[in-house]
């Protein structure tokens, strides 16, 4: 975890940054803190590369507790990117003050549409620096994987939603729920790991590992190699997530969700105002 937002520069200096792209920044930063929901962004011309500049610079601009602990990896499924029109996933950053421990009471009133989708965390022992991080690379610096819940909030609302909008606004994320039991990496095979979820008691899908990119280990390679294009890397002791098992379900004040997996055990959270 990096422990000052000093450190969420890259390579030591600011991004670089265009003027106009500050609007995007503040309504960025006004969703974080408020939950309202911003519109899309198509109409301002951002590339990719403006789109991850302008989510560093909002890393930047938060407080000193409010460190990253992880990252995240969107649009993992060929549906969701073909929506969009793009080819690869997106990523974003887990902040410190967003992880929940398992069966907590977890706050959604500053959130604008909350959904929670099953997944398999990362937790690294060990550095991964791209470019050229294969798959055995991410295997050999996982410590173990925990069953999650991440917490996705819909900030972007209206026509014309682009992927540079997913990616300015932290790839969506809202929060992670991590499950109590650290599970070796030896004992399972990620893209047969199952999972089911329930949704106030009531079943509400079920899937395996091999929904997301093949084999949730897949996400974290290209997530390693994307953030070098950034001058960016995985840091030991982080925790990364990587992509969703099941379809998502929308929730409110009130709900409780469990995800039960094969061998990983469980992992649930009760939602509050």
């Amino acid at each position: 975890m990096r422990p000052t937002t000093a450190e969420l520069q890259i390579n030591g200096t600011t991004p670089p940054f265009r003027s106009g792209d500050l609007p995007a920044l503040q309504s960025v930063q006004r969703s974080f803190r408020t939950g309202i929901a911003a519109s899309p962004l198509s109409a301002q011309g951002f590339t990719e590369g403006n789109a991850y500049n302008t989510q560093y610079h909002f890393l930047c601009q938060l407080q000193p507790s409010e460190t990253v602990a992880g990252h995240k990896v969107a649009l993992t499924t060929k549906a969701a990117r073909d929506h969009l029109g793009v080819h690869e996933p997106c990523y974003g950053h887990i902040l410190s003050p967003c992880v929940y421990a398992n069966d907590a009471e977890v706050p959604i009133g500053n959130l604008a549409a909350p959904h929670i989708e099953a997944e398999i965390a990362f937790v690294l022992r060990k550095d991964l620096r791209g470019p050229g991080v294969t798959s055995v690379d991410v295997m050999r610096a996982t410590g173990g994987v925990l069953p999650a819940l991440e917490l996705v909030d819909l900030k972007v609302q209206g026509d014309g939603i682009q992927a540079t909008d997913v990616i300015i606004h932290n790839a969506l994320h809202g929060g992670i729920v991590a499950g109590s039991r650290l599970c070796s990496l030896d004992s399972l095979d990620l893209q047969y790991e199952g999972v089911t979820v329930e949704y106030n008691g009531e079943l509400h899908g079920s899937g395996t590992g091999a929904e997301v990119m093949g084999n949730p280990i897949n996400p974290i390679v290209w997530l390693a190699n994307k953030l070098a294009e950034f001058g960016d890397y995985l840091r030991a002791g982080e925790t990364i997530i990587s992509g969703s098992m099941v379809t998502p379900v929308e929730v409110k004040p009130g709900d409780y969700v469990k995800a039960t997996y094969t061998r990983m055990g469980s992992v649930g959270a009760r939602f509050v105002e």
